[in-house]
């Protein structure tokens, strides 16, 4: 017992504590133990500090690097009118970034031109740069139908534009566009319709497509040379070609437009037969449109159709 005793005695006398003597020696043998752990305590606090000030300092440096790289901002130069924010986002985002900026270097260029080879909307697209911007020029596909197919919606456009009666049919990824008339299309056949970027070479839907076009081209036209006009094109809501060719009947007409109130508008065959000429039916649909303001027959209590497909050779034609 008396040796345990003197054990603890030992022990508590090696920390300072509990000996129940405080002697000179004992306080100076007290303090030379505190003076070396503050001392080991601040060697660990100025260690630490030089590892987190090296590791932001090569943050910093990074960062730095950084700053110093070139980020361009790319501006559609040729857009149309029409262009909305969600097509122009699909076409940033397609290009390689959503907002619209680029870091810049000698690949760039090459990069977004391969990148918009996967987008259906855009043709002949090129890109330079100027150490200020990336200009965009394309040429823009511009939706004249709409096609609804279960939960699928896709656009159709003519590949060469309004201009041009010798086109293919090209289908578009369907992104909303909010400041163009389009024509629903009803009465076609879409088990094999291609998917963005594909050319349909389906009958009816071109002949439907070529109606439209016609329309829209009408209406630029008038538009151009009078700036109230409307656009006939917004009256309508949709063309039906389910009796193309006259597959169900041939007494009945081949292609119909219907109008937003659903007014039966009589087009008739797309050429040839015993109807009126293209021109004559395009000449009485605008005079009708002169002359009432609308197509919305049966709202104002007009008629119950429209039938453009009699020849009467007295209505003015465009």
């Amino acid at each position: 017992m008396a040796k345990r005793k003197k054990k603890k005695r030992i022990i508590a006398s090696f920390f300072g504590l509990g000996t129940g003597r405080t002697t000179k020696a004992h306080l100076q043998r007290r303090k030379l133990l505190w003076m070396g752990a503050l001392k080991v305590f601040v060697l660990f606090i100025v260690l630490a500090a030089i590892g987190t000030g090296l590791f932001f300092l090569e943050k910093y440096v990074v960062s730095s690097k950084q700053l110093g790289d070139k980020w361009l901002s790319i501006e559609l130069v040729n857009a149309p009118n029409w262009l909305s924010e969600d097509l122009r986002y699909k076409i940033y985002e397609t290009a390689g970034n959503a907002k619209g900026f680029f870091l810049y270097d000698d690949d760039t260029a090459s990069e977004i031109v391969y990148n918009l080879s996967n987008i259906a909307w855009l043709h002949n697209v090129k890109v330079k740069t100027d150490g200020d911007k990336i200009r965009l020029y394309a040429g823009y596909y511009r939706p004249l139908i709409l096609i609804e197919n279960g939960s699928r919606k896709v656009f159709l456009a003519a590949d060469r534009g309004l201009e041009y009666e010798d086109f293919e049919l090209v289908v578009l990824d369907y992104v909303p566009v909010y400041d163009l008339p389009i024509i629903k299309l009803k009465g076609v056949n879409t088990r094999h319709l291609p998917s963005g970027g594909g050319v349909w070479e389906k009958t009816d839907a071109h002949s439907a497509v070529e109606l439209i076009r016609l329309l829209a081209l009408m209406d630029e036209k008038l538009q151009k040379s009078s700036e109230d006009f409307k656009p006939l094109l917004r009256e309508l809501s949709s063309v039906d070609v389910s009796n193309y060719n006259g597959r169900k009947s041939v007494k009945k007409p081949h292609i119909v437009l219907y109008s937003v109130d659903g007014t039966a508008i009589y087009w008739g065959a797309l050429e040839g037969g015993l109807e009126a000429e293209k021109a004559e039916k395009l000449g009485s649909l605008y005079q009708y449109y002169e002359d009432y303001g609308t197509l919305q027959a049966i709202s104002t209590g007009q008629a119950r159709y429209i039938d453009l497909r009699i020849a009467t050779k007295s209505l003015p034609i465009p």
